[in-house]
């Protein structure tokens, strides 16, 4: 865990050179939630099965629901094959997903039935998982990308486009590594702020022509 207090004095440093004033980076905080992630949480997915459709939705143009059409229990028009059920937040959604839902169940580290997974039972399953809401998008383009570039560091970058394009505003800015092939280094402390401002630079928030940028 990175002490707060060290990462504020690193994170003012890199803004500093970045050319931010004060105003900015106060804002760059509170955009970013820096004070309560410090940077360097990994995307985990302990969810139930109905915090899996809320976090991910149920419905055809969703995550969730665009692996569900690629597997027959959405048509082509959206409509529901076979039976369906109701999730506790009131998606209505096909039964085959919610059960496909409970087999990545991960919640309190056990199934849907209470029995207790073991560490690699909870590491295949959160892998599936990431690797259908995430496949396919964000850049991920080969098999394991979704789990490979899932969420990391104080931004939670997501996706291998991000990262490839994280990387080079680093490697632009004098900092020589490569998160593509080494996507761990995205929640390393030595380069939490470094990647939160060029992410910050990637969305676009110190180009006064962009519509997310910082006004001083």
């Amino acid at each position: 865990m990175v002490n707060p207090v060290e990462f504020r004095k690193t994170i003012d440093a890199e803004a500093k050179r970045a050319g931010l004033n004060d105003e900015q980076i106060k804002l760059l905080y509170i955009l970013n939630g820096i004070e309560s992630r410090s940077g360097t949480a990994t995307e985990s997915a302990y969810y139930s099965r109905d915090r899996m459709f809320e976090k991910f939705g149920g419905h055809p143009d969703s995550s969730l629901g665009r692996y569900a059409t690629k597997m027959g229990w959405y048509d082509k028009d959206g409509k529901i094959v076979g039976e369906s059920v109701t999730t506790a937040n009131g998606k209505i959604i096909p039964k085959k997903l919610w059960e496909w839902a409970g087999s990545v169940h991960t919640a309190l580290s056990k199934d849907v039935d209470g029995n207790r997974l073991s560490k690699s039972e909870i590491n295949d399953r959160q892998q599936e998982l990431f690797n259908t809401v995430y496949g396919g998008r964000i850049g991920n383009t080969e098999d394991g990308d979704g789990w490979k570039y899932r969420g990391r560091g104080g931004v939670q970058l997501t996706g291998r486009a991000n990262y490839e394009t994280v990387t080079k505003i680093l490697n632009k800015n004098g900092i020589d590594i490569d998160l593509v092939a080494n996507p761990e280094l995205a929640a390393d402390k030595r380069y939490s702020a470094a990647i939160l401002l060029a992410f910050a630079e990637h969305r676009g928030m110190f180009n006064p022509k962009h519509k997310r940028y910082i006004s001083p």
